[in-house]
């Protein structure tokens, strides 16, 4: 292995991160792209694969960690963000947001990893660290917990694909 450069460094200007958390190759446009998590500074930031900055198509994320992508039959692109304080963010291809699963209303719950078994509740998150997708679509999640969790959320149909 050869050591080739490092990029980004410390801010919250564009380019820079604070805890740059999470990395994916986003394979939907024209050539591929780098995508950092910039956890603190609540922000998706993208790169070309030289590490020269492009933009920040996403703001106002609830501390991303990770993010994952899947390409649907038809060609199209979703990803997933985690995001530690309790939610993870769906995202098509375009950079909009069409939804959320596992989202934690409790901010007593959000970014602890510390919640006891007793007060999990099925489907909720309280500080997703870790996403994937399987080969159908579904979503796995891991809660960053001292007891360990992951969570499956099950990808059903829209409307426009049952039809």
């Amino acid at each position: 292995q050869k050591y080739v450069k490092s990029f980004g460094g410390l801010g919250r200007k564009e380019g820079a991160f604070r805890t740059c958390h999470g990395l994916g190759i986003d394979t939907s446009g024209e050539t591929p792209m780098l995508v950092v998590c910039d956890r603190e500074n609540r922000r998706l930031q993208r790169f070309d694969m030289n590490g020269e900055f492009v933009d920040v198509p996403v703001k106002g994320l609830k501390r991303p960690c990770a993010i994952a992508f899947w390409r649907m039959k038809d060609g199209k692109q979703i990803a997933a963000v985690a995001e530690l304080e309790g939610r993870v963010t769906i995202l098509d291809s375009n950079w909009k947001v069409l939804g959320h699963v596992g989202s934690n209303e409790n901010p007593n719950e959000q970014a602890r990893n510390g919640v006891k078994k007793s007060d999990w509740v099925a489907g909720v998150t309280t500080a997703p660290h870790g996403v994937g997708f399987d080969a159908d679509g579904n979503i796995y999640v891991q809660d960053w917990n001292a007891h360990g969790r992951v969570h499956k959320f099950v990808r059903t149909p829209t409307a426009k694909t049952r039809k």
